[in-house]
């Protein structure tokens, strides 16, 4: 018998997109509510590019946060709860506190 390991969240408890640059470890939060439609395109602490200006994953990025909104603010519509399933535990992080 196999033990899987795995999280479950609920959609609402979805609350920020992190971004984390490859160059200098910064992070940058979107929220996922009352998100100001803004993608960063470059990393706000050393300046390194993260996104081409109205690249295909700037426009996909902002699709994404647009599209989550309205599919949280609609769940009375929905006869079903939906949950994203995380296999195993993250390597190299820590539970928010």
């Amino acid at each position: 018998m196999a033990i899987e390991s795995c999280w479950t969240a609920d959609l609402d408890d979805l609350c920020t997109i992190e971004l984390e640059c490859k160059s200098c470890g910064a992070i940058q939060g979107l929220p996922t509510t009352n998100w100001k439609g803004h993608i960063p395109n470059e990393c706000p602490n050393c300046g390194g590019p993260w996104f081409q200006l109205n690249g295909v994953s700037e426009i996909s990025l902002q699709r994404f946060m647009t599209n989550f909104e309205l599919f949280l603010k609609d769940k009375g519509a929905r006869g079903c709860s939906v949950r994203l399933r995380v296999e195993g535990c993250p390597q190299g992080r820590r539970p928010l506190e």
